[in-house]
């Protein structure tokens, strides 16, 4: 009898290969979920960033740039406090429909400047690979606006471990006037 024909009917060592093909799956499948689970946990943060920084300036009528970046900082200290390298660029707008005219674009009010907190914030390289940003033209999000609705609309890219996040929220102006920026 040939030497193959005596390793295939041979099955001593089969459940240990199996094992080990198994472990292979199993460690490798885990690593997965774990990549998931944080590409997931960051997408989260950064839209809870945009959560927070939105909520409160919806809710004043006179927001202040000089606020809304003291903001961002508690922001980066309590939603990234774990990730040293993480930093955050933010725009901040203020956007209405007019009245009377649902099919208009709607119109920017005002904009804070690029606000950036963190390190390395200060340049625009990276800001590039956060390719749904608009920085200062939230119209070109797809806003649905009624005749006379005014919204704060706050961005913000998150770049942690290596990748960019982008992530925005929209919420309806709660002041009693329309929002008008402070410098």
């Amino acid at each position: 009898m040939s030497t193959w024909k005596q390793f295939m009917r041979n099955r001593r060592g089969a459940a240990a290969v199996e094992a080990a093909l198994g472990i292979v799956v199993l460690v490798s499948s885990s690593a997965l979920m774990f990549d998931v689970y944080a590409a997931a946990s960051r997408q989260a943060t950064g839209l809870n960033a945009a959560v927070t920084v939105a909520d409160y300036v919806s809710r004043e009528p006179k927001p202040q740039t000089t606020e809304i970046r003291a903001l961002a900082n508690v922001v980066h200290e309590e939603f990234f406090a774990q990730s040293a390298a993480a930093f955050l660029v933010f725009a901040v707008e203020g956007v209405a429909q007019e009245s009377g005219q649902p099919e208009k674009k709607p119109t920017v009010l005002w904009t804070t400047p690029l606000i950036r907190v963190g390190p390395d914030a200060s340049t625009d390289t990276d800001l590039a690979s956060c390719s749904q940003f608009t920085g200062a033209d939230a119209t070109a999000l797809p806003l649905a606006l009624s005749p006379g609705e005014v919204v704060v609309v706050a961005e913000v890219c998150v770049k942690q471990a290596g990748s960019m996040k982008y992530a925005h929220h929209i919420l309806p102006s709660r002041s009693d006037t329309t929002p008008i920026l402070q410098s």
